[in-house]
């Protein structure tokens, strides 16, 4: 017998199983996120946490879709937006996880042309994407609460003087931030503020001998954690004795290993952390340390969570359009992350709940939960 019609027999009797004589549907997944320069740090925890979730799905489903992963790098840079875009439309991209940063995802939802493309950010967090009815699905809570958690542990620490120090290549995020700790910050003083965007290497200590001077009790970084890791240097080369804060941005390994011993003693509001840790999250956070050599800061598990979110709606119908897509993840209401259950709105925004940590002898330790 021909062998065309042999295989052809062997199809209709369904014994190579439901999916093996058509090809599967491939689905186009973007990546968008800063792989290289100023905020590569977090480009490398997104990577891993999409990674492991990507694997843990094909070996849950080995006979589902296709998955087509695309990678786009805006270098943390504005002036890469434009052009990152034309090419995700002549890819035919039409699902993305990411961006990143707050200023970068500002730039991509200002033009019109991206209306047909579902954004999923793992961190991106201004208020200026909250309540929207909008293509942008933030997994992060909005910045402000950050700040408004902040505010918190400076009354509970009784801080009567206060310097922020935020990143405004990234103002989107660290503004709301400030904005919630000034708003909650009630009838206490506010010394100065500082941009440090601009700073070059010498200006990082010429800031630390002006703020010694002007000696408050505490001061607010809101940076990345290889930034602040620089600031708290300086500090400590001017004999600093103040304490540190930070919001979930400052906290990773990064952070620790930039600032050394001076990163000690360091209070960042973060993502939440239960005290009693499931046995499917002490799986995950092992499979991550194997393939990746570190344990997951915030951001690995929430790209976890982020790419899971995705390919459990995408495995909930066969149209794969961003807005039917929008419409199951929204619908769904409550989301069954890694390490907690939270919610995601109508309008796609996240509420979940945050943990106050420490570092203590190198490591960020859990002192508080929300």
């Amino acid at each position: 017998m021909d062998m065309k019609i042999t295989w052809f027999l062997i199809c209709l009797l369904g014994l190579v199983g439901t999916f093996g004589c058509l090809p599967k549907e491939k689905v186009k997944i973007g990546l968008l996120g800063s792989f290289s320069g100023k905020y590569s740090d977090m480009g490398k925890e997104f990577r891993q946490g999409n990674t492991l979730a990507l694997e843990h799905f094909k070996k849950k489903y080995p006979d589902a879709f296709e998955i087509e992963i695309r990678t786009y790098d805006t270098k943390g840079e504005l002036a890469s937006v434009k052009p990152l875009l034309e090419t995700i439309r002549r890819d035919g991209v039409k699902l993305i996880l990411g961006p990143l940063t707050s200023n970068i995802a500002r730039e991509i939802l200002d033009r019109q042309q991206v209306r047909d493309i579902l954004f999923l950010s793992p961190s991106v967090s201004s208020d200026f994407f909250s309540n929207k009815d909008d293509n942008f699905i933030m997994i992060n809570e909005v910045a402000s609460l950050q700040g408004v958690a902040i505010a918190r542990e400076l009354e509970n620490d009784r801080i009567n003087s206060l310097i922020i120090i935020y990143d405004g290549h990234n103002g989107e995020y660290t503004l709301s931030v400030r904005e919630g700790i000034v708003k909650a910050y009630l009838g206490k003083k506010i010394l100065k503020e500082y941009d440090l965007s601009s700073w070059s290497k010498e200006d990082y200590y010429q800031k630390a001998l002006e703020i010694g001077r002007l000696n408050p009790q505490a001061i607010t970084i809101l940076a990345s954690g290889i930034t602040g890791g620089a600031v708290v240097q300086n500090l400590g080369r001017i004999k600093y004795q103040g304490k540190i804060y930070g919001p979930t941005w400052l906290k990773t390994s990064n952070y620790i290993r930039h600032g050394g011993r001076y990163s000690e003693g360091t209070k960042v509001i973060s993502n939440y952390y239960p005290a009693n840790r499931s046995r499917e999250y002490q799986v995950f956070e092992n499979e991550y340390q194997e393939l990746f050599g570190s344990y997951p800061d915030w951001l690995g598990i929430y790209a976890y969570d982020t790419t899971n979110i995705l390919l459990r709606a995408l495995l909930g119908t066969k149209q794969k359009s961003g807005e039917e897509l929008k419409k199951i993840i929204v619908n769904s209401q409550v989301v069954s992350g890694i390490q907690e259950e939270f919610l995601i709105n109508e309008q796609g925004d996240a509420k979940r709940k945050t943990s106050t940590f420490i570092v203590r002898q190198g490591k960020f330790e859990r002192i508080t939960n929300e």
